[in-house]
């Protein structure tokens, strides 16, 4: 497997991002239980109810107050979801272990926020978002501009049940990660079949907030 797997100098240790990751993954694994009919029907129900609860939307019969937030953590597809827990487990958990856990918590409440109000002041609709692709891109943009000397390591790891090997192959700039998840979630949009003005906006927001957010946290420090 080739990966873009670790920061090289970023030190401590991260808990925040790491949970945040299995939000995702426990939402997108019920999700997937949900439309495989995989866990029996009273539970496929009680999945199906949660999962609808979690998205956003518009009209006040069906708004819930955390919605903005839970709308941000759910992946769409297996891209969105590799995507998204990469930029948790790597460059957010590179931001928390260099600026806390309260800072992390703070930009990603305010990141979900303004991608759940792109697709509120358009009118999507709840299956059109949003989807996590806004959140991980600012998070990521956000680490490449507060950790500015910070660099991906680059390898190939190979498996046998566990990891029993690692070839490093390169090392490149945080920036060139956020790059690609742009990249990725740009594509994502062009090709959900979806609205697209409301995921560009998104992405437009969350990416520019984050790398302001960035800037501001490499004055401070």
């Amino acid at each position: 497997m080739l990966a873009p797997w670790a920061l090289v100098d970023a030190p401590g240790r991260a808990r925040l991002a790491p949970a945040l990751a299995a939000l995702v993954g426990g939402a997108f694994l019920a999700e997937r239980l949900t439309a495989w009919h995989a866990a029996g029907e009273t539970a496929t129900r009680l999945l199906a109810a949660a999962g609808a609860a979690l998205r956003l939307y518009g009209d006040d019969h069906l708004w819930h107050p955390w919605q903005p937030w839970s709308a941000a953590l759910l992946a769409d597809g297996w891209r969105g979801l590799a995507a998204a827990l990469w930029a948790l487990l790597v460059p957010a958990a590179a931001l928390e272990r260099c600026h806390g856990p309260a800072v992390l918590a703070a930009l990603a409440a305010v990141l979900a926020a303004l991608g759940s109000a792109a697709y509120l002041a358009s009118g999507a609709g709840p299956l059109d978002g949003p989807c996590c692709d806004p959140l991980a891109l600012g998070l990521a943009a956000a680490a490449a501009a507060a950790l500015p000397g910070e660099r991906l390591r680059w390898g190939v790891a190979w498996y046998a049940v566990v990891a029993v090997g690692w070839r490093e192959l390169a090392r490149t700039p945080l920036a060139l990660g956020a790059a690609l998840l742009l990249g990725q979630a740009a594509a994502h949009a062009l090709t959900a079949g979806r609205p697209l003005f409301p995921a560009l906006l998104a992405l437009a927001l969350c990416g520019a907030a984050g790398s302001l957010a960035g800037r501001l946290l490499a004055a401070r420090r």
